[in-house]
C-alpha cells in the first residue's frame, strides 16, 4: 500500500475506532434513560439544554438532536469501508441514507436549540454550529445528487466532506479532551481563547487536511510523502483526542 493511501487507512481507523465509542457512550448514557423513562430520561444527563417540565417540544428537539449521533457516529464510519460497500451494496445504500437524514434532522434541531432556546455557549458557538449546518445541508444535496447520478467517484468525495462536518462537535470534544490530557500530563495552560477557535478548527482543519489529501493523490514523490507525514501526525493527534475523551469523559460516564 503506497504511504499516502496507508497513512490516510490509519487515520481512518483510529477515527473510527473514536466514533463508535462515542456512538457507544450515547447508547450508554442517554439511550438507555431516555428508553426506560421517555423524554424524562433527559434529567439524568448534564446537558446544556435538558429536560424542561412543560416544554415539550424543546425536549423533543433535545432527545432528537442527542440519539440521532448514534445513527451519525455508528453508521457513518461503515460507509468508507471498501468491504462493505463492495460486497453489501443494499447495506451500503441504506445506511448512507440513514446517515443522510440523520445528519439532517439533527442539525435542523440543533439550530431550533440554540437559536430559539439559547442552548449555546456563547456567539462564536453558536456561529460555528450554523456554518457547520449550513454544510451539511450544501454536502448532502451534492452526496446525494452525485450518487443518483451514478458519479460515485465525485460522489465519495462529497460523502467524505459530509462525514467531516457532521463530525465538527466529535472534533470539539477530541480537542477539549486532549487539550485537557496534555495539560495534566505536561502541566501547561492551553490559552483562553482556545475553546473559541476549536470552533473554526473543527471545520477549517478536517476539511483542509481532506482536500491537501484529494490535491495530493494527483501528485506525485515528495508532495505525497510530506502529505503522507502531515496525515500520520494528524493521527496521533485524533488518537490523543480519542484517548481523552474516553479516559476522561466516556468511559467513566459508561461505568468501564
Amino acid at each position: 500500500m503506497q504511504p499516502l493511501k496507508a497513512s490516510a487507512a490509519l487515520w481512518f481507523i483510529v477515527a473510527a475506532a473514536g466514533q463508535w465509542l462515542f456512538a457507544s457512550y450515547v447508547v450508554t448514557v442517554y439511550g438507555v434513560s431516555v428508553a426506560a423513562e421517555g423524554l424524562a430520561g433527559l434529567s439524568r444527563a448534564r446537558l446544556m439544554h435538558g429536560f424542561v417540565a412543560g416544554d415539550t417540544i424543546g425536549n423533543i428537539a433535545s432527545t432528537v438532536h442527542i440519539l440521532l449521533a448514534i445513527a451519525i457516529h455508528g453508521g457513518g464510519p461503515l460507509q468508507f469501508i471498501p468491504q462493505i460497500r463492495q460486497h453489501t451494496p443494499a447495506f451500503h445504500r441504506w445506511n448512507g441514507r440513514t446517515f443522510l437524514v440523520a445528519a439532517i434532522v439533527s442539525s435542523v434541531f440543533g439550530l431550533y436549540l440554540q437559536w430559539v432556546l439559547g442552548a449555546t455557549q456563547g456567539p462564536a458557538d453558536t456561529a460555528g454550529n450554523t456554518v457547520t449546518s449550513a454544510l451539511i445541508f450544501l454536502f448532502a444535496a451534492q452526496a446525494l445528487r452525485h450518487a443518483r447520478a451514478r458519479n460515485f467517484a465525485v460522489h465519495r468525495r462529497w460523502a467524505f466532506r459530509l462525514f467531516l462536518v457532521a463530525s465538527a462537535v466529535w472534533f470539539i470534544r477530541l480537542g477539549s479532551y486532549g487539550a485537557q490530557l496534555v495539560e495534566r500530563g505536561f502541566e501547561i495552560q492551553f490559552p483562553s481563547a482556545f475553546d473559541t477557535s476549536m470552533n473554526a478548527a473543527k471545520l477549517l482543519v478536517p476539511l483542509g487536511m481532506l482536500e491537501l489529501y484529494f490535491w495530493a493523490q494527483r501528485r506525485a514523490g515528495t508532495t505525497r510523502t510530506a502529505v503522507a507525514t502531515l496525515l500520520l501526525v494528524m493521527t496521533v493527534l485524533t488518537a490523543v483526542g480519542v484517548y481523552g475523551a474516553a479516559t476522561i469523559k466516556w468511559l467513566p460516564a459508561m461505568g468501564v
